[in-house]
């Protein structure tokens, strides 16, 4: 684990702590070292927040590195799905992108957008199951399904309409 020393105060006593460089990558080890419901969540409700990496393709060019780009409706700008180990299509997300792409420089991280924000398309496309968040630490990764994603986002599927039914 890669980590840098940072100092704290408890009831005025200071004591060194150590910050990761790699949180959501170490939730992942941690998940993998002991899979448990605890695990998974502290995982899920980290990915939230944390900002991922992905490939997206038909980015314009000329983005100068950090520049944001808003999506709108017209534009051809996709993430390309990948098949995870049990075989379902999903988005992948990398996770700590800083260091992902440090360990893994073949990957070429293309945007940034937080967990929450990629969940959100991922339920969108009736298509894919969830998202497949790979670690910066190892060649791990760790899928978050469509219904993980649907209760992580307190979201409501909508019902599919029987094919014989009008509503």
């Amino acid at each position: 684990m890669t980590s840098s020393s940072v100092g704290g105060w408890i009831g005025g006593l200071c004591y060194p702590c150590l910050v990761s460089e790699t949180p959501l990558s170490d939730r992942i080890s941690a998940l993998l070292e002991r899979p448990c419901n605890e695990a998974f969540s502290a995982f899920a409700f980290a990915f939230l927040e944390a900002t991922v990496g992905v490939e997206a393709l038909g980015l314009p060019e000329g983005l100068e590195n950090g520049e944001k780009y808003e999506v709108g409706a017209d534009a051809d700008v996709r993430l390309p799905r990948v098949e995870s180990p049990d075989g379902h299509p999903r988005l992948r997300a990398c996770a700590d992108p800083a260091a992902f792409t440090l360990a893994f420089p073949e990957t070429k991280l293309t945007a940034l957008m937080t967990g929450r924000q990629l969940l959100d398309l991922a339920l969108r496309d009736d298509t894919l199951d969830g998202v497949l968040v790979c670690s910066a630490r190892t060649s791990h990764s760790v899928p978050i399904t469509r219904n993980d994603a649907v209760q992580l986002l307190g979201a409501v599927l909508k019902p599919k309409r029987p094919w014989w039914r009008l509503w």
